[in-house]
């Protein structure tokens, strides 16, 4: 009898330590899926900062990273040796469709994804571009505003996700 209650004791203590080890384990590995996912959210959250341009007249939002290299016609977004560019041309053209016409005819380019949007309640234009002879791509937002075309563009197939959001945060500011 005290043979059979003992066994029943020990199988008890057993139980008990096999389920707090069995709760600390599972314990551990939620704890540490908290944590991963909240490390993958800061990541993907950079912080922003707004960039205006006063010879350029506009304003959108950069990750607080790039460094900014500005000029009378021109920014430049740097990061990692990677650079989104901003040029703003003048036009004769009274629409956004006649001066990508144009300026397709004067290039050998082979023209994808092309997208019309609105950005800013202003016509605009997003495509990724090759052009033929220098074998080279580059995605491009063309917005057009008051007989001025703003493109925005880069090379490095990276920063497209970081150019959709800068195009997308465009904002003219006269």
């Amino acid at each position: 009898m005290k043979k059979i209650k003992k066994q029943n004791n020990q199988f008890f203590r057993l139980g008990v330590v096999g389920g707090i080890l069995f709760l600390s384990v599972v314990g551990y590995f939620v704890a540490m899926s908290k944590s991963s996912n909240t490390s993958n959210s800061a990541i993907m959250q950079k912080e922003t900062k707004t960039y205006q341009s006063k010879n350029m007249h506009f304003s959108i939002q950069i990750n607080s990273d790039f460094q900014t290299k500005d000029s009378d016609s021109s920014v430049y977004l740097i990061s990692s040796n990677r650079q989104i560019a901003i040029v703003r041309n003048g036009t004769n053209f009274n629409d956004l469709d006649s001066y990508i016409s144009n300026f397709d005819s004067k290039r050998k380019l082979v023209s994808t994804n092309s997208t019309k949007l609105t950005i800013d309640g202003y016509e605009g234009l997003s495509r990724i571009v090759r052009f033929t002879e220098e074998s080279m791509e580059q995605k491009s937002y063309y917005i057009y505003v008051n007989n001025y075309v703003y493109i925005l563009s880069t090379f490095s197939p990276i920063l497209y996700s970081d150019l959709d959001k800068i195009a997308q945060s465009f904002r003219y500011t006269p």
